[in-house]
C-alpha cells in the first residue's frame, strides 16, 4: 500500500445472528476512526513530529494495518529516523495481505532505511524485491539482477544527471557500489543524499 491507502478490506465471514448487528456497528465506528487516522497524519505530511503521533494513533487503532506501520516508517525515514524507520517499516512488510508480494515502495523505503543503517547488501536486496513488482521497468535494478552492476551504475548515473535530486536514485548508486566492493564511494554517494527529497523523485524506483 501506498501513503494514500488506508484500512484492510473487512471479512466477508457471516457474523452469528445475535452478535451481527453490534459487531458491525462496531467494525464500523474502527474503519471509521481509522480513516479519520489517515486523514489526519497525511495532513500533517512535513510536521514530523506531528505525523509520527498521528500515525502513532491510527497504529493503536489497528496494530495489525500494514499500510499504518509503513507509514510511520516512511515518515521516520524522511525525518532521519534511519533504525526507527527500518523497523517500522520490516513491521509492514511482515503484515503484508499477500506475504508473497509486498508493497514495492516500502521495500524500496525499506532498502533506503536499510542503507542509511550502513547495511548496503541487505538494502541492495530489497531495492531487488521492490523491482519485481514493477516488472523491472527500472533499468537500473534489472542490470543489478543479472549481475552487471557497471550498467546499473550507469543508468543510476544517468538518471542522477538529469535530477541530482532524485534520493531514491542516489541511494541505489550507493548500494551499487557497496556491493561492488567500493565502500568509500558508496559512502561518499550516501553523504549527498537527502531523506526530504523523496516525493516526486521516487516514483521511478518505486512504483
Amino acid at each position: 500500500m501506498s501513503l494514500a491507502a488506508a484500512v484492510l478490506a473487512p471479512s466477508s465471514a457471516p457474523l452469528p445472528a445475535t452478535a451481527a448487528a453490534p459487531a458491525a456497528a462496531a467494525a464500523s465506528s474502527s474503519s471509521e476512526n481509522l480513516a479519520r487516522a489517515f486523514a489526519d497524519a497525511m495532513a500533517l505530511a512535513g510536521d514530523y513530529d506531528a505525523a509520527d503521533a498521528a500515525w502513532t494513533r491510527a497504529i493503536e487503532i489497528d496494530p495489525t494495518n500494514a499500510a499504518a506501520w509503513g507509514n510511520r516508517g516512511t515518515s521516520r525515514l524522511q525525518a532521519g529516523r534511519w533504525a526507527d524507520a527500518r523497523d517500522d517499516l520490516e513491521k509492514a512488510v511482515g503484515l503484508s495481505p499477500d506475504a508473497n508480494a509486498p508493497d514495492a515502495l516500502t521495500l524500496n523505503n525499506l532498502g533506503n532505511a536499510e542503507g542509511a543503517c550502513g547495511r548496503w547488501d541487505v538494502a541492495a536486496a530489497y531495492f531487488l524485491e521492490a523491482s519485481k513488482s514493477r516488472d523491472l521497468r527500472d533499468i537500473a535494478l534489472a542490470k543489478f539482477q543479472v549481475g552487471d552492476v557497471d550498467a546499473a551504475l550507469r543508468a543510476t548515473r544517468s538518471l542522477l544527471r538529469r535530477d541530482p535530486e532524485f534520493w531514491d536514485a542516489r541511494a541505489a548508486t550507493a548500494a551499487f557500489l557497496w556491493a561492488r566492493g567500493d565502500e568509500e564511494d558508496a559512502e561518499a554517494e550516501w553523504t549527498k543524499a537527502r531523506p526530504g527529497h523523496t516525493g516526486s523523485h521516487a516514483t521511478a524506483f518505486a512504483l
